[in-house]
C-alpha cells in the first residue's frame, strides 16, 4: 500500500529542514525554525501509524514495535511532547569563523555563550562564519544536530518504505 499522506508529510518536513539548514548561522532564526520543524517531523510517525491501520500484515507489528523503541524515534517523541525550551536546551551553537561587520576590511567575530548572550571581538577576515549545533548532555551528547536530523529524516523515509511493504 502506498502511504500517500506519510510521504507528503515527509516532503514537508524535508522542506522545513532545508530552511533550518539555511538559518544555521543565525541562532535566533535557527531556533525559530525548529519550532514548526519539530511538529512536522513528529507527525510523520503518527501519520504512518494512522494510515496503516486496517491494512497491516502480521509482520507489521514487530516492525512497528522495533521502530517505536529506536532511540531516534524516542527522542523525536520526547521532543514533541516536552516543552520546546527544554528540548532545545540539548543543542548549543558553536560559532567558529568570522562575520563581516561594517566596511570592507573590517570584520568582527561573534561568540555565542550558553546563556544565549554573545560577545563581538574585532578581528580581521577571513569573512566567513561556520556554525555547528551540537547536543549537550543525554545520549546524543556531542553529536551534530543537523547530521542527526538529516539521518532521522532518511530513517523516516526507510520506515515509510518498509511500512508500505508490510501493508495491503
Amino acid at each position: 500500500m502506498r502511504l500517500v499522506r506519510a510521504r507528503r508529510a515527509l516532503v514537508i518536513a524535508n522542506r522545513a529542514f532545508g530552511t533550518i539548514q539555511e538559518s544555521i548561522d543565525d541562532p535566533v532564526r535557527f531556533k525559530d525554525e525548529l519550532v514548526p520543524f519539530r511538529g512536522l517531523v513528529a507527525r510523520v510517525g503518527s501519520i504512518i501509524d494512522g494510515e496503516t491501520r486496517g491494512h497491516r500484515l502480521p509482520a507489521f507489528s514487530a516492525f512497528w514495535k522495533g521502530a517505536a523503541s529506536d532511540a531516534r524515534f524516542e527522542f523525536a517523541r520526547e521532543w514533541r511532547n516536552s516543552e520546546f525550551k527544554d528540548a532545545l536546551s540539548r543543542a548549543r551553537p558553536q560559532q567558529r569563523g568570522y562575520l563581516v561587520a561594517g566596511t570592507e576590511g573590517s570584520a568582527a567575530r561573534v561568540v555565542f555563550r550558553d546563556d544565549e548572550s554573545f560577545i563581538v571581538l574585532d578581528v580581521q577576515p577571513p569573512n566567513r562564519v561556520e556554525t555547528k549545533w551540537t547536543f549537550v548532555g543525554g545520549q546524543f551528547d556531542g553529536d551534530d544536530l543537523i547530521d542527526f536530523l538529516a539521518k532521522y529524516l532518511a530513517w523516516l523515509r526507510e520506515l515509510i518504505v518498509e511500512a508500505e511493504r508490510l501493508t495491503t
